[in-house]
Formats: C-alpha cells, sequence, structure tokens
C-alpha cells in the first residue's frame, strides 16, 4: 500500500508539472513556433514525407516529429497541447526509461530515485513542455544507449537490435547523432571496460540492416522530392555545422559547463559525490557507473567541438545524469556511501545553503529597491515571480539542511525536490507572464480580426523571428529584408525564383506597395526596424506595441 501510495503521488506530479498551464502559454516564436508550423503545414499540404515551413522545402531537419505532431494535432487540435503533445510524451516516457533501467541495473530505490531526480531536473523539466525536437531525441537515444548498455554489460546481444531501431528512429528524429552519439558511447565504453569481445560480438550485419530498413525509406523518398537533399541535409546541416562558423550561434569551448551546473541544480552540487563514490574500486556498481559516466563525456565533449551551440543540446545527458545520481543518493540516504562521498555531500549542502542566502539576499534587495534600472518589461512582469523563487530557494535549502543535520538524510533530499518543483512551477508561470513579449499570438489575434482573403501578412525581418505567427494565421506569410533565416537555401533555388518573387520582397518594394496601397498590408517587425522606415511610409496605422515588437497596417 505504502508503495502504490508513492507511486501515485509520484503520477500525479509529473502530470501536474507537465500539463500545468500548458494550454495557456501560447506557441513562442523561433524554434517552438517554426516546429509547431512544420507539423501544422504538413496536415494543410498533405505531405508527410517533404517537411515544409512557410510553404517551403525545409530539409534542416528529419520527417519523425513533425510527423507525430501533426498526428497530435488530429487529437488535441492545432493548439499549444497539439504542439507540445510530443516532447510531453517523451519526458513522460523519458521518467518511466530512466526508473526501469535503475531498477534493472541497480535497485528499485535506485530507479525511484533517478525517476525523482529527472523529473525535478530543470533543464529537462522545461524542455519537455517545449515546443522541440530535442526531448524527444532525448528519449530515443537514451533508450539505444540503455539498450546497448544491457548488450555489454549483460552479454545479451538481442538488445543491439532494439539499439539500432532506436538509432534508426533517432536519425529521422535529429539526423546523424541519432546513431553517431549511441555509437561513440559504445565504442568508448567497450575500451574503456576491456570488454574487446564485444567487437565480435556485435551483429554488425544485421544492425546496419535495421538501421537501413529505418532510415533509407524516407531518405530515398525525399532524394526523388529534392534531388539535393543529400547535399543540404547531410554535408550542409550536419558536416558544415559541425566544423565551420557559418551557421551562427558562436559560444566558446567551456559554454556548457554553467550550463550542465545551472539546468541540474541542484542535483549538479552532488555530482562530485556521487562520481567518487560510484567509481571507486569496491563499489559493486563501478563498471555501470563508469559506462554512465562515459555517457556523459562523450555527449558533453562531442557537444563542445562545434562553434555553434544552443543550450539544449546538452539535454540528453540529463538521463544518465539522473541514474548516477539516483543510485549514489540510494546508497548515501541508507549509509552504504564513502565517508569521503559523505563529507563531499555536507560540503555540497552547505555550498548550497550560502549560495541560496546569497541569492536571496543580493536578488531581493534589488527586486525591491533597484529594479527600475532594468528597463524591460519582460523583467517587471517577472518581478514578483523571482521575488517568490528566491524565497523558495531559502527556505528549501535551509529546510533540507536542517533535516540533514538531524541525520534525515532522505527527508532532505525529498525536501530539495520538493523545492524544484516548486521552482518549475513559479518558472511556467513565469514564462506565462512574458509569453506576450515572446509569442506573436496577441499579434494575429489583432490581424485575424480584420484579415480578408486578399490581404497581406508580413514580417519585417527573417522568419525565424515571428515564426508562430503562420502557425496562428494559418496562412502563408510574405517576408522583407535580406535576412531569409532558414529559408535562405530554399528560397534561393533557381526552380523557386517564381514563388520568391512573389514571397520574398526587398524593404524597398514592400514601402513602395504600402505607400500604393495595392493591397492591405499588416506588417510585424521590430520597433527599431520600425524607426528606420517609418518616415518613408505615407500615414501608417500602428495597430499595436507590445515590448520591442510594433504590427502596423496601411
Amino acid at each position: 500500500m505504502k508503495n502504490t501510495f508513492k507511486v501515485i503521488l509520484f503520477i500525479a506530479l509529473a502530470l501536474g508539472l507537465y500539463f500545468f498551464q500548458i494550454n495557456k502559454i501560447p506557441v513562442w516564436s523561433m524554434d517552438e513556433g517554426r516546429y509547431a508550423e512544420i507539423a501544422r503545414e504538413m496536415s494543410a499540404m498533405n505531405d508527410y514525407i517533404l517537411p515544409h515551413f512557410n510553404y517551403l522545402p525545409y530539409l534542416e531537419k528529419p520527417v519523425l516529429p513533425p510527423l507525430l505532431t501533426a498526428g497530435a494535432y488530429r487529437l488535441f487540435g492545432e493548439t499549444p497541447l497539439g504542439a507540445r503533445f510530443l516532447p510531453v510524451a517523451a519526458a513522460l516516457a523519458g521518467l518511466l526509461l530512466v526508473y526501469f533501467a535503475g531498477r534493472r541495473f541497480f535497485s528499485a530505490q535506485t530507479g525511484g530515485w533517478a525517476a525523482l531526480v529527472l523529473l525535478t531536473t530543470l533543464g529537462f523539466a522545461l524542455v519537455g513542455r517545449f515546443a522541440v525536437i530535442d526531448g524527444f531525441m532525448t528519449l530515443l537515444l537514451s533508450a539505444a544507449v540503455f539498450a546497448l548498455m544491457k548488450a555489454i554489460l549483460e552479454q545479451d546481444r538481442r538488445f543491439y537490435y532494439l539499439a539500432c531501431v532506436s538509432m534508426g528512429l533517432g536519425f529521422l528524429t535529429k539526423g546523424l547523432i541519432g546513431i553517431v552519439l549511441p555509437g561513440l558511447i559504445w565504442f568508448v565504453s567497450v575500451l574503456a571496460l576491456r570488454r574487446f569481445g564485444e567487437f565480435k560480438r556485435a551483429p554488425w550485419f544485421t544492425g546496419l540492416l535495421i538501421v537501413a530498413l529505418v532510415v533509407l525509406p524516407w531518405m530515398l523518398l525525399m532524394w526523388r522530392k529534392q534531388p539535393d537533399f543529400f547535399q543540404v541535409f547531410i554535408v550542409e546541416h550536419h558536416i558544415q555545422r559541425f566544423l565551420t562558423k557559418e551557421f551562427g550561434r558562436m559560444k566558446p569551448f567551456w559554454f556548457y559547463a554553467p550550463i550542465l551546473i545551472g539546468t541540474c541544480f541542484p542535483w549538479s552540487l552532488f555530482l562530485p559525490a556521487a562520481l567518487t563514490d560510484g567509481v571507486r574500486r569496491g563499489n559493486p556498481s563501478r563498471e555501470k557507473n563508469i559506462f554512465l559516466w562515459i555517457w556523459v563525456a562523450v555527449i558533453f565533449v562531442f557537444f563542445s567541438l562545434p562553434k555553434s551551440k544552443l543550450p539544449y543540446y546538452l539535454l540528453p545527458v540529463s538521463v544518465p545524469l539522473a541514474l548516477i545520481l539516483g543510485e549514489f543518493l540510494a546508497c548515501w540516504v541508507r549509509g552504504s556511501a564513502s565517508a569521503l562521498s559523505d563529507k563531499l555531500m555536507r560540503g555540497a549542502w552547505i555550498l548550497l545553503v550560502v549560495a541560496a542566502s546569497a541569492a536571496f539576499a543580493g536578488g531581493s534587495i534589488f527586486l525591491l529597491f533597484f529594479h527600475r534600472v532594468v528597463e524591460d518589461p519582460q523583467f517587471g512582469a517577472l518581478r514578483a515571480v523571482l521575488l517568490a523563487g528566491l524565497g523558495v530557494l531559502l527556505a528549501g535549502s535551509a529546510a533540507g539542511f536542517f533535516l540533514l543535520n538531524r541525520e534525515k538524510k532522505t527527508a532532505s533530499t525529498l525536501m530539495l525536490a520538493g523545492m524544484v518543483y516548486a521552482l518549475l512551477l513559479l518558472t511556467v508561470e513565469g514564462m506565462r507572464l512574458i509569453s506576450p513579449f515572446q509569442s506573436s499570438y496577441a499579434e494575429a489575434q489583432k490581424i485575424l480580426a480584420k484579415l480578408q482573403p486578399e490581404d497581406r501578412v508580413a514580417v519585417l525581418a527573417a522568419p525565424d523571428d515571428f515564426s508562430d505567427l503562420p502557425f496562428y494565421l494559418k496562412r502563408r506569410i510574405l517576408v522583407v529584408g535580406s535576412d531569409r533565416g532558414t529559408l535562405k537555401h530554399a528560397s534561393m533555388k533557381p526552380s523557386q525564383a517564381e514563388d520568391s518573387k512573389k514571397w520574398f520582397w526587398s524593404v524597398e518594394t514592400l514601402i513602395q506597395e504600402f505607400n500604393e496601397r495595392t493591397h492591405v498590408f499588416y506588417v510585424l517587425m521590430t520597433d527599431e526596424r520600425y524607426r528606420e522606415i517609418v518616415d518613408q511610409l505615407q500615414s501608417p496605422i500602428v495597430l499595436m506595441t507590445r515590448g520591442e515588437k510594433i504590427l502596423i497596417t496601411n
């Protein structure tokens, strides 16, 4: 009965976290809006092979996530819930996966702690609510690597086949990394653990055949539709993105170190203790822990090498870290961890309390007395949430440390998990508050109230900057200016010359057509771009301003 209650409580907490406000927060611009719109256009164009964005072929990413999201739209409509259902389902499946992996490789206690850590891992929880493909990719990559872990450590050759299926699906989700990363983790683990017999045991031919059967049908269909598919998808968006600087988002090599600490906070403070205890000689689970640490290291180094980086590229390390911490916490709370790791844990708790106290003191003073120096309206909207978050951080850290000093290790750790859970709910509320600045939903509703079929809707920006606008308008938008964003390649193809002439304009052409009133125009842009052209416009009507965005018509 006690265990049943724990399971029911955990399920309720997980569902509560992932569905809280999920449909009340509109789809945001940039990545989320783009992926939501690609899936919508898949249904609108009845093309379930070739992804499109703003009704142009989109060859950067594979087909599986938008295909599944298009299916979710049939269940939940073209809504924020429909757009986010795949990552939410993937996150919930990830919790189940880490629980059963912990139970299989270690113990039921390890599985429970690992699932709790993953549930309250900031980065995993937040990306799991966001309509991007990285959460689903993390699930498939984790399934592949756990299968490889079982194949290596338990000499179960059948799991190589499951790994290959997951790797093929990973390719259809985010390309080559779905195959390369599990392969690298397998290779380094075989060498580090001296399991050289795996080079002979691995079913190379059958495994490659399975991957090919999963991957090649879609790739061949794409090649027939788009003869330059391999050049764009493999060469440009895999090899060149990894080796060159031309895709932007330039970050230093060490970029992911603070990202890892921050997105796994406060659990990341316990990693030194988990490392020293997990890989020490005499630990019966040493080999399994080494495999998990290799998993983390390979992903961390792999994504640190290219110059182009985004924070959620590191998301796949959340799963092995949760299992590492779950196994360590299970040992620590029952008193079987090493003396050194116990000292490191107490040091980590002290560091947490000191950091929380400093953050509360400094943050509260700033938010209460000096907040006006920050002119960003988003900051003003978040002020109350930030104050509440600082209070939760201090109270949770102090209460957990108090329980630890009374040798109540389980209670102190649960207190920490509860603190992070409360912070996550506050973060979701904060996201709701700043949504008007991150989403074009309000502008789209303003346009829809007046829009006629012959009217033109334009963005004076890269199409990615307001990528959610076509999602809400359910129509193609005119792109104005030299920055064509992710549509640059498709719009510059000779075969698209006539189409691009209609849908990609220069600023000068927009100004001329706007002033001549050939159509009713609705133009969304930043206030900076508006100031650059306002003197050239004849009697523009400002329909809406919010944050740095402005919507005008003629």
